[in-house]
């Protein structure tokens, strides 16, 4: 009975020794990027561990690159001075901020990125979840801040590594969006589009739950006044994905401009460009990257 028991079992532990995530490392070569929006955030007293009230907030994402020449560990400007990347060193002030990542050498497939600056600490730890064919990859976050005699945690949190692009920043802190809301004039026009797409017609199948998903966002973004929510259904998918997948360019710069992250991700990685259709795409792309 027991030699059944454990020909039964090996093919299940074969399977999840095969599932296991390998991870980096190094993250040398990526940009690792911590979605915050939303997070829930809790405060404590000195290095105390967190209680058990937790606040739900919104905050522009953590943007780390980890060049060529930066390796695993760098120092940096603190973002009030940043250049981007590929500015002549001649351009950079003093750097003032340590960067580095470190991989868990205990089996678990965890890594850790510190950042270490005069007024404040912060530790990422990050969860390795899923590595996709290009070599990137997603995960679970849990950050760790230290400044000013206390000590703030956030949890809930989704990161993704993705390739260093011309325009990124070596380091981006996040900004706080909890207080941004949509102003009188935005929240009729977007009642506007929600009526007008209750009365239109789908033309397949993909349409069909595009459209579906609006319906059931753009309610909540008028109730909340949060551009960039998501529900466990979209899969990371913003109202500005969607606009964007189909074609709409009117929802897009209504979006855009009521604050819509245009660098949001899915649980696949998808920006809101990757996802432009339809005969409007220039306008669409010329609408998210600002112009």
């Amino acid at each position: 009975m027991k030699a059944l028991y454990l020909s039964l079992l090996a093919p299940v532990i074969v399977a999840a020794q095969a599932a296991a995530i390998t991870i980096p490392g190094t993250l040398v070569g990526t940009c690792l990027e911590v979605d915050l929006n939303p997070v829930q955030v809790c405060e404590s007293e000195g290095k105390e561990p967190p209680g058990t009230e937790w606040e739900q907030r919104r905050l522009s994402p953590f943007i780390i690159c980890f060049t060529e020449e930066s390796g695993n560990s760098f120092t940096t400007m603190h973002p009030a001075n940043r250049t981007r990347i590929g500015t002549p060193l001649a351009a950079i002030q003093i750097p003032d901020i340590c960067v580095s990542y470190s991989p868990f050498t205990n089996g678990e497939s965890k890594g850790v990125v510190q950042l270490e600056h005069d007024d404040f600490f912060i530790q990422i730890t990050l969860t390795f979840h899923k590595q996709d064919k290009n070599g990137m990859y997603y995960g679970s976050a849990e950050v760790e801040e230290r400044a000013a005699g206390t000590t703030t945690y956030y949890r809930g949190a989704r990161f993704y590594t993705r390739k260093i692009q011309e325009m990124d920043y070596p380091l981006t802190l996040p900004e706080d969006r909890t207080e941004e809301g949509l102003s009188e004039e935005a929240q009729s026009e977007l009642q506007q589009i929600l009526e007008a797409l209750k009365q239109t017609s789908p033309q397949n199948a993909t349409t069909t739950l595009y459209r579906k998903r609006l319906l059931m966002l753009l309610p909540l973004i008028l109730e909340r006044g949060d551009v960039n929510l998501t529900t466990p259904a979209t899969k990371g998918n913003t109202a500005l994905h969607y606009a964007c997948a189909l074609g709409h360019t009117e929802l897009v710069r209504l979006l855009v401009q009521a604050g819509a992250d245009t660098e949001a991700r899915t649980d696949k990685g998808a920006l809101p460009a990757d996802c432009v259709s339809g005969s409007d795409s220039s306008i669409i792309l010329s609408i998210l990257q600002g112009q």
